[in-house]
């Protein structure tokens, strides 16, 4: 035995190293089952429940959205809102997270408090859906339908940018809520910060956008956001800058004299250009005598022409460019 085990060993030995870790790499190299090339197909979306612009939903069926083959799951074990199917989908009107449900080559939609009658509902599908190997879906799809309302006809749009740089913001959670129901209605901007609600219910709206930094589509009290009321239903072109809402006013930080008539005041915060400020809000003193020297004008240093200026409709221009304030 002892000779046996010897000449095993000295077989083993005679190995080169080389082709033992050849054997050793090609033993943990997973490589694909047989039976033809690797699917690079990404999963296509053949079908939903209901049909578009439907005028019924049976009470207890959900919403669906039906593929071309079976979709991962994902964590829908994680807590309400945080699973990975939950973070694509969109229902509109409802207060609460949806229910989310997956079914092999179905995702099932439906609202915690179930369908209400009399509303237009609104289930979007964000880019995102992958298959088994990993191919992903990179557009999104709409589903809207009715439980009783009338079809939709309205049409909200526009752009959301951020109010110190005056750039489109991704990703930015804009919702219109319906008066004066108060029904939210939500929507995600592209990459280039734009927006389009429709078909949508008629009625006026109450337009509010933020940069949803968390991502629990829920406007916090640190987040910048902006909002704008419209009167008609229908607005493609409205421009909604967000920036930090607070409760203190900005504070004097800095002051430089330009020359010998002028000096430049900056403060903590943007200021607002659209605001006439009243020479009697600036008191200047000559030294040492304390003399009040009178002073002529109080206006906005020019903004910077680096960058693009945008204006809001029915708000003020260039609102980017609110500080440093000037005193001559």
């Amino acid at each position: 035995m002892a000779a046996e085990r010897a000449g095993r060993g000295g077989a083993a030995a005679r190995w080169p190293a080389g082709a033992l870790l050849a054997l050793l790499i090609a033993c943990a190299n997973i490589q694909p089952p047989p039976g033809g090339p690797l699917d690079r197909a990404v999963p296509d979306l053949v079908g939903t429940y209901p049909d578009p612009l439907a005028e019924t939903i049976a009470p207890k069926r959900s919403a669906e959205f039906v593929f071309t083959e079976v979709i991962q799951q994902g964590n829908l074990g994680a807590r309400e809102g945080d699973a990975e199917l939950d973070k694509l989908i969109l229902l509109s009107p409802s207060p609460n997270y949806p229910i989310v449900e997956w079914k092999r080559r179905r995702i099932a939609v439906r609202p915690k408090e179930g369908w209400q009658p009399g509303r237009v509902y609104r289930v979007q599908l964000l880019p995102g859906v992958q298959d088994l190997r990993n191919n992903r879906l990179q557009r999104g799809t709409v589903l809207t339908f009715m439980t009783g309302a009338p079809a939709p006809t309205a049409a909200v749009g526009g752009r959301v940018l951020d109010w110190t740089t005056s750039k489109p913001l991704p990703n930015a959670m804009v919702e219109a809520v319906l008066q004066p129901d108060s029904l939210v209605y939500r929507v995600i901007t592209d990459s280039a910060g734009r927006f389009r609600l429709s078909p949508a219910p008629s009625g006026q709206y109450l337009v509010v956008a933020y940069q949803d930094q968390n991502g629990n589509r829920r406007r916090e009290v640190r987040e910048v956001w902006d909002s704008v009321r419209i009167a008609s239903d229908t607005a493609l072109a409205l421009a909604l800058y967000v920036f930090p809402h607070d409760t203190t006013g900005p504070r004097l930080t800095q002051t430089a004299v330009k020359d010998s008539l002028t000096a430049t005041l900056t403060f903590s915060q943007f200021l607002d250009p659209a605001q006439v400020i009243d020479t009697s809000a600036v008191r200047l003193f000559l030294l040492p005598d304390t003399v009040v020297v009178p002073v002529r004008s109080v206006g906005f240093a020019p903004p910077d022409t680096a960058r693009p200026q945008a204006a809001r409709p029915g708000g003020p221009p260039g609102r980017a460019g609110g500080a440093p304030a000037r005193a001559d």
